[in-house]
């Protein structure tokens, strides 16, 4: 791991353990209060007060005129904590790092393919500041970016990446679906 790689993963664990510190008070004191089917809710909104853990897991097959790119594959695990901080009513500052564990992940190579094996890609992230309003609409804008922090050179871009992000949505709740087929059941809810 180069120095400046081996800075940005510091910086990067530091500040991703300050936010955690910072909103974890605030966020159980909020999740404490409320009932299973508000937090449903809360976790459903895209300027939530509750914090989540993501695991998301991708499977990626490749193809390509390379000889043996069809047979290719990679598995990575990416990390994603989702750190909400009230500012005030409605108005959230959330940071949201992801941490992504490559498991397996071809590179080319001047002789075929090669499995790199398990090594941590450049961690991504991003801080917005979010605003719901009473009519319903939520406004975010921040910023995104990428960290330096792979440590396998071939997984990384060996640069610092930053850019704008913007999100305008309709939050809304529904509160019942119909099944539109004839016969027993018909026109019952399906969710409540």
């Amino acid at each position: 791991m180069t120095g400046r790689t081996e800075f940005g993963a510091r910086l990067t664990a530091a500040l991703l353990m300050a936010t955690v510190c910072a909103a974890q008070s605030a966020a159980a004191q909020e999740a404490s209060e409320r009932s299973a089917a508000e937090v449903a809710a809360l976790l459903a909104h895209p300027n939530s007060v509750l914090g989540t853990l993501n695991f998301n897991l991708d499977f990626t097959t490749y193809d390509g005129t390379l000889p043996g790119a069809g047979d290719q594959d990679g598995f990575t695990l990416g990390f994603q904590p989702v750190l909400p901080y009230p500012l005030k009513s409605d108005v959230n500052l959330f940071v949201r790092p992801l941490i992504p564990i490559v498991f397996q992940q071809p590179v080319p190579t001047a002789d075929g393919f090669e499995d790199v094996g398990t090594d941590l890609g450049d961690i991504s992230f991003d801080a917005a500041v979010g605003k719901t309003f009473a009519s319903g609409m939520v406004l975010v804008g921040g910023v995104v970016g990428t960290t330096p922090t792979a440590t396998n050179d071939a997984l990384g871009l060996d640069q610092w990446l930053l850019g704008p992000e913007a999100l305008v949505a309709v939050a809304f709740t529904p509160t019942a679906a119909f099944q539109q087929t004839p016969g027993p059941g018909a026109g019952q809810p399906l969710l409540r």
